[in-house]
């Protein structure tokens, strides 16, 4: 569960897609996705770019590849997800929903909290992978409701000022340069055994390598006809064990 990241996000490719300029610009300083959502609001400029806690800008997941990171690490309702940096809340939406994981969203930008928030007491799921900066008249048709407010709590904090010590799954979809702040928090308060699932780009090899036990990629990130571009070279989940 990010923009045409084509800047620093796809500097590991060189295909220019619009899919991924869909969110807005925004402080991540936090560690951001099935799209269970209202996605109303466009998170300010960022304006914190240069805080030390700053993960990178806000994007969002697509509602499939929030679906499969969800199977790919075979969460069950034993988990407790965090999701750090979780935008409009997608991924702990869907953790909840379709797993019956409890789920952590952390979350620093204040609009995309809200949003967030919102989402959980919708229990909304949209298909569509615009995130906190689309418009409610975008919204897709789709929307399945349930209530998840016994299983996913929201928080307005920065990833750096919450305990993840009872995650048993961290999803993260983060730049590298945010995959590497966030590096020493989860190897000091993760527990033994727990996963991390990072989304597009891996953790750092130096540290991380050792602990990666899969990783699959995926021709595209929407479901859509055959044909088109083959995106798995970039477009994949990596899945890492404490």
């Amino acid at each position: 569960a990010r923009r045409v990241i084509i800047d620093a996000r796809e500097c590991c490719c060189t295909i220019h897609t619009k899919k991924y300029l869909a969110q807005p610009t925004t402080n991540r300083n936090q560690s951001s996705r099935a799209s269970h959502l209202d996605m109303s609001a466009s998170p300010a400029p960022r304006e914190r770019a240069h805080a030390d806690d700053d993960l990178g800008p806000i994007s969002a997941t697509s509602a499939l590849m929030v679906s499969r990171a969800l199977e790919f690490a075979s969460v069950s309702s034993a988990d407790v997800v965090y999701d750090l940096g979780c935008n409009d809340g997608r991924v702990c939406v869907a953790a909840a929903v379709e797993r019956g994981a409890r789920a952590v969203g952390v979350e620093i930008d204040e609009r995309a909290c809200s949003i967030a928030r919102e989402n959980v007491t919708k229990g909304a799921r949209d298909d569509d992978e615009r995130g906190a900066s689309s418009k409610t008249d975008a919204r897709d048709s789709r929307v399945e409701t349930a209530n998840v407010h016994d299983l996913v709590d929201i928080k307005h904090t920065s990833a750096f000022d919450v305990s993840i010590a009872d995650a048993t799954l961290v999803f993260v979809y983060l730049l590298p340069k945010g995959n590497a702040k966030l590096s020493v928090k989860l190897l000091e308060e993760l527990r033994p055994g727990a996963r991390v699932v990072a989304y597009m780009f891996k953790m750092p090899s130096d540290a991380w390598d050792d602990k990666l036990v899969d990783s699959r990629g995926f021709a595209s990130s929407r479901d859509r006809p055959s044909g088109g571009v083959d995106a798995s070279a970039y477009n994949k989940l990596y899945l890492y064990q404490i």
